[in-house]
């Protein structure tokens, strides 16, 4: 039976199935394949990888459907496996938006003078707990912050640049 592949979900769940079924042990598995222990559990457990995830991207894109062909006989549990997954993530998704209020502050950064610089600032705003994602941009000295608003605020993100050697003020 031809199962979508639409993400890593479907693949990894397909991968684990059927590893387990022949009595293969994941690191046996990782060795043979030449990849890491932590790189089979990853896509084990469905985590996009960067390449594979941008490749499927592409490719939907282009209305290129890619899947993988299962024996007959393992389609009901394959299928079995990825709708509990799916109600798992489900689940999870729906309590963290509901519990993360996110906001975003617009730093005005002084000092930034080199390419190393926006780097710097970065890796001290990525170091606030809280901080979901820190883009920079160098041209313009700034810095836009994604914040839990539970864990942070812009004045512990303000202290972490300044702290850094870059001045910050927020943008209003």
């Amino acid at each position: 039976m031809n199962i979508p592949l639409t993400s890593m979900l479907e693949a990894g769940i397909a991968i684990r199935m059927l590893r387990k079924g022949a009595g293969i042990r994941i690191d046996d598995f990782a060795m043979t394949a030449v990849v890491s222990k932590q790189f089979m559990t990853d896509l084990e457990n469905g985590k996009p990888a960067v390449q594979m995830g941008k490749v499927l991207l592409m490719l939907q894109r282009l209305r290129i459907k890619v899947g993988l062909e299962l024996p007959t006989a393992d389609v009901p549990a394959f299928q079995l496996e990825l709708n509990k997954v799916r109600a798992r993530r489900a689940i999870l998704l729906k309590v963290a938006l509901d519990a993360a209020p996110l906001q975003t502050a617009a730093l005005e950064v002084q000092n930034m003078t080199c390419g190393l610089c926006p780097v710097t600032v970065k890796k001290s705003l990525e170091r606030v707990a809280g901080v979901r994602q820190a883009r920079m941009d160098f041209a313009k000295k700034t810095a836009i912050v994604t914040f839990d608003a539970d864990k942070t605020n812009a004045t512990a993100l303000v202290k972490a640049t300044t702290d850094a050697g870059y001045p910050s003020t927020v943008h209003k």
